[in-house]
């Protein structure tokens, strides 16, 4: 599925280290709250047509929170409402970033309209998506980067639960585990058992 209006160009891309592919939605949303119902509904559409692993990032020239602005007009409740309507129907959320908070400036006017969404989908194929708004450079927009960092799954835990005391065998079991031959410190050995 690849298709585009004047406020957004969707398409499929495949992430080359594990050959996975993703719908990926690019987003220039127009400056009127009337125009940019008609992006919403395209979002919409294509929300509806998907089964795998979603993204849509770019301009959305919308706010989800009245914090997400500085200066300017104020915030219509209605821009804030249509968007996050739109997001929920959608079935997106917002990843969390680091860097700079308002991505959009002309100096009277700081903004939070840059954004990175995704579906479950793509929290399941994507383990840990790192996004990253950095300064803004030669645009008046921060730009947005997403990567993939490997993230070590943590090792579990050794817990030791009474219940098993209860069993008939524990003793024997013990023994036979602690009977094992094992090297180093005697305190490597008990991690070790662990």
């Amino acid at each position: 599925m690849k298709y585009a209006s004047d406020q957004f160009i969707h398409c499929q891309a495949r992430y080359l280290p594990t050959q996975q592919h993703f719908q990926n939605t690019f987003v220039y949303g127009q400056n009127t709250i009337y125009l940019r119902q008609q992006l919403w509904a395209h979002l919409e559409d294509i929300a509806h047509n998907i089964q795998e692993a979603w993204c849509i990032l770019g301009d959305f020239n919308a706010v989800l929170q009245p914090d997400e602005q500085i200066g300017g007009k104020e915030i219509h409740i209605s821009e804030i409402t249509d968007f996050a309507q739109c997001i929920e129907n959608c079935y997106l959320q917002e990843a969390r970033s680091i860097g700079v908070f308002y991505t959009w400036t002309n100096k009277t006017v700081w903004s939070r309209i840059d954004k990175f969404l995704a579906n479950s989908q793509w929290c399941d194929a994507f383990n840990y998506t790192h996004i990253r708004c950095l300064p803004e450079g030669l645009s008046d927009h921060s730009p947005l980067k997403f990567g993939f960092p490997s993230c070590p799954k943590q090792k579990g835990s050794f817990q030791f639960g009474e219940m098993w005391t209860n069993d008939p065998q524990f003793s024997s079991i013990v023994q036979h585990v602690c009977s094992q031959k094992y090297r180093g410190s005697k305190m490597h050995q008990l991690y070790d058992l662990l």
